[in-house]
């Protein structure tokens, strides 16, 4: 009964330290919270959404939706929605202060508690709770950082295409996450970097032909 109980306690500390861990801050694109492979942890109102896969048709954004591992489809995407409430009600400020990207080619705008960290259009992006990636296990911090104390145990560069990649993921957002994890691993298995538990994944760190991670591991 001893051992039952030592071995719940174990597992329940180990529970929490993960849940810990999840926690980010995320970045912020015109004032707006990008929530990407994340989930929010206040309360929120969806207000709309945005169709990112046809994006640009009949608009000046037209073209821009492409490449930086989707980055582009998000901030355009914010653009095209910013534009839209803009016609359509004076209180532009009020309209929406995030968007969740959580399926491919579409966006959902939402407006945080106007109570939670983050929420309306000054001060510091808002906490979220971020996804791990499937296959690994690995925790994606993608265009936010994380809350809880870690040490940078290194950073590589992903080229979509590049010899030896591997492209595993339906979008170029996908794509780009897997191809860094799975390189990162890679370097473990050689011996050339430290185990990690997630990787970021900054807004400086997207271009159109590269994406740059940084490994993390949690204290």
């Amino acid at each position: 009964m001893r051992l039952l109980t030592v071995l719940i306690l174990v597992v329940l500390s180990v529970v929490g330290f993960a849940q810990e861990n999840i926690l980010a801050t995320v970045s912020k694109y015109k004032k707006v919270n990008m929530f990407v492979r994340s989930t929010p942890v206040a309360s929120y109102e969806v207000v709309g959404t945005m169709k990112t896969s046809s994006l640009g048709k009949g608009s000046k954004y037209q073209g821009k939706a492409f490449g930086a591992a989707g980055y582009n489809q998000i901030t355009t995407g914010i653009d095209d929605g910013l534009e839209k409430y803009k016609k359509k009600s004076k209180g532009i400020e009020s309209a929406f202060d995030g968007v969740i990207a959580d399926k491919a080619g579409k966006l959902t705008l939402i407006k945080l508690d106007p109570q939670a960290k983050g929420a309306g259009q000054i001060g510091l992006g808002a906490d979220a709770n971020v996804t791990a990636e499937k296959k690994t296990g690995k925790l994606i911090f993608y265009v936010c950082r994380p809350r809880a104390e870690h040490d940078e145990v290194g950073e590589l560069t992903y080229r979509q295409g590049g010899l030896g990649e591997t492209m595993r993921g339906v979008t170029h957002m996908d794509v780009a996450i897997n191809g860094l994890i799975d390189r990162g691993l890679r370097q473990v298995k050689k011996g050339e970097m430290e185990e990690f538990d997630g990787v970021v994944i900054a807004q400086r760190a997207l271009d159109a032909n590269r994406v740059i991670g940084t490994f993390v591991k949690f204290k």
